[in-house]
């Protein structure tokens, strides 16, 4: 697999250069960028739906009550938690443009309209190309649109909570989705598990067409615009979610009760060095190892849908716990080293199992090496942390 400059760097680059890699478009968000782009508002758009809350919704005694949850990880989920999220719906009369590269709302000239795409405000991630502000070709005319575009689109885990919340939120709006015609990336709509997931879930038949948006800007006379709470995932919107992903691919023969352990592949991002070792420790319990890279996406449904216990690294792949629901599994999930004290852990998928009803527990590697991109697990540690998990949930 070839790897763009940037990202072999991020891979072999002592630790805290990659971290000042991952904060160099903080740096231009808040220097250059401002000078070349106006962030604004659409002059004729009319807020269908709004709310905004911190993306934790539920009590905080599931956090400080589960003893599986080392204090350090709590303390940065509980950060993670705190951070606020907008849920909206914005309708846009009048011509408004979206952007190829990063589906950012645009105007004429250098135009950004921020209040559109409230995703795309964080400081690390991308504002469009700069040379849009003065060319804006090729165009596709289209007249009524639903712009799925999204900061956090190109990602497998990022389709359920960021796409299909979008539409479960619309749904539930009373949308007429008919009236539309559905906006996709073409990163997203060529995946694998765009292909299968727009094809057979049913919230996507419900609109009128779904255009993939490559390389050409799309001229819109009406657009909604939408932000759901992807990462509040004990939302009702989120539940929709989990009913429709269920839906395209009923599970319809007695659950299984595997025990996976969850690996990814050396190529990926957040690997551990050590985990063939791990794996050693859980083969006597009865686990298997899987690795869901090497899986069709109907595979990895069917795999986890008969999952009753799942250990894996922090990654996309642990949202396919989903499709276990209504049935019970566990979760013990395990978290990449923090880079720094500042840097909080994404507390999604406690958030899902909260969600779900499912038992959780986590632990947090070590930096392996300087000049390495994986981490290592303390063999120690994790028969001590998931010992005890174990201990309680196991059978």
């Amino acid at each position: 697999m070839s790897l763009s400059p940037y990202k072999l760097a991020r891979k072999v680059l002592p630790k805290p250069v990659q971290a000042w890699l991952g904060n160099r478009n903080k740096v231009k968000r808040a220097t250059l960028d401002p000078l070349l782009f106006r962030f604004t508002s659409h002059p004729n758009e009319e807020r269908l739906s709004y709310e905004k809350r911190s993306t934790l919704n539920v009590p905080e005694s599931a956090l400080e009550q589960n003893p599986f949850i080392p204090t350090r990880i709590a303390a940065s989920y509980r950060q993670w938690y705190r951070s606020e999220q907008i849920q909206q719906i914005v309708r846009v009369r009048g011509e408004v443009l979206i952007e190829p590269t990063t589906g950012w709302p645009m105007g004429a000239g250098n135009a950004l309209y921020s209040s559109l795409f409230p995703s795309g405000l964080s400081p690390f991630l991308p504002v469009p190309r700069y040379q849009t502000i003065w060319c804006k070709t090729p165009m596709l005319r289209l007249g009524k649109v639903i712009s799925l575009r999204n900061a956090n689109e190109g990602g497998y885990s990022h389709f359920y909570t960021d796409l299909m919340a979008q539409m479960a939120l619309l749904m539930r709006a009373g949308i007429n989705l008919r009236d539309y015609s559905l906006v996709v990336a073409k990163k997203v709509a060529e995946s694998a598990y765009g292909r299968y997931l727009l094809a057979h879930v049913p919230m996507f038949q419900q609109v009128a067409n779904i255009v993939v948006q490559g390389d050409e800007f799309i001229a819109c006379e009406e657009a909604l615009f939408v932000n759901a709470f992807g990462n509040s995932t004990n939302s009702e919107v989120f539940l929709d979610v989990v009913e429709q992903a269920k839906a395209a691919h009923p599970i319809t023969v007695p659950r299984g009760q595997r025990k996976i352990f969850l690996v990814r592949g050396k190529h990926r991002r957040r690997t551990m060095s050590n985990s063939d070792e791990i794996f050693e420790i859980l083969k006597p319990k009865g686990f298997e190892s899987v690795d869901a890279d090497l899986l069709s996406l109907s595979e990895q449904i069917e795999t986890f849908a008969h999952a009753r216990h799942v250990v894996g690294i922090h990654g996309a792949g642990l949202i396919n716990i989903l499709y276990r629901h209504p049935e019970h599994c566990s979760l013990f999930e395990i978290a990449e080293p923090m880079v720094r004290e500042a840097h909080s852990l994404n507390g999604q998928y406690h958030n899902l199992t909260v969600a779900l009803g499912f038992d959780y527990g986590t632990t947090m590697g070590q930096v392996a090496e300087v000049h390495d991109s994986r981490f290592y697990l303390p063999p120690q540690q994790f028969e001590a942390d998931f010992g005890a998990f174990w201990g309680r949930f196991g059978s």
